[in-house]
């Protein structure tokens, strides 16, 4: 299938703001820094690279309403100690109606957009996630085949994301140096 979710897009009064306390909260990059679009997305070459939708925030002149139909749900390994990080970035606990018996915590971020800390998975269900992201291993340029994810290039910082050209081969009518732009 030739589609994906490119990024998700949230409508903000300050895209700056939100753009930071996602990088940090994430532990991500800020790809794209300035009015009226801001860019969050996963470190090049890291295991999310080109496979987690980036997050892009848009400056709106009118100010949030109402509850989002659409949040993230969020996977620490420690959800006490997640939730206090957050805090401390700016990020508040909100009560949408979900009750106190609720594993998760329901946090907005500095505009009001809810999102959940969910509670950790079971050591079992943990174990077999570790041992899954473990397992993967970038692909390098030039070794690239088809449906291989390629690396990011050495020296390229990821504040300098741009269309990759690591090779010019062509696989089954898409280009390498496409996967990920």
């Amino acid at each position: 299938m030739g589609l994906r979710i490119g990024a998700l897009v949230v409508d903000s009064h300050d895209p700056g703001r939100l753009a930071r306390f996602w990088a940090e909260a994430l532990g991500w990059v800020i790809s794209r820094d300035e009015d009226p679009e801001w860019v969050v997305e996963p470190a090049e070459g890291s295991r999310e690279d080109c496979v987690v939708a980036d997050l892009l925030f848009i400056k709106v002149p009118e100010p949030k309403a109402g509850k989002n139909r659409l949040h993230f749900d969020l996977r620490p390994e420690h959800q006490s100690a997640e939730v206090a990080r957050l805090e401390g970035l700016g990020a508040t606990r909100v009560d949408v109606g979900q009750g106190d018996e609720q594993a998760w915590v329901v946090m907005a971020d500095p505009e009001g957009n809810e999102f959940c800390v969910q509670d950790a998975h079971s050591p079992q269900v943990r174990a077999e996630w570790l041992r899954r992201y473990g397992a993967y291993e970038p692909v390098f340029p030039g070794h690239a085949k088809p449906g291989d994810r390629v690396a990011a290039q050495p020296g390229r910082s990821p504040f300098q994301r741009q269309r990759r050209s690591v090779q010019s081969s062509v696989f089954d009518g898409l280009r390498v140096d496409d996967l990920c732009s």
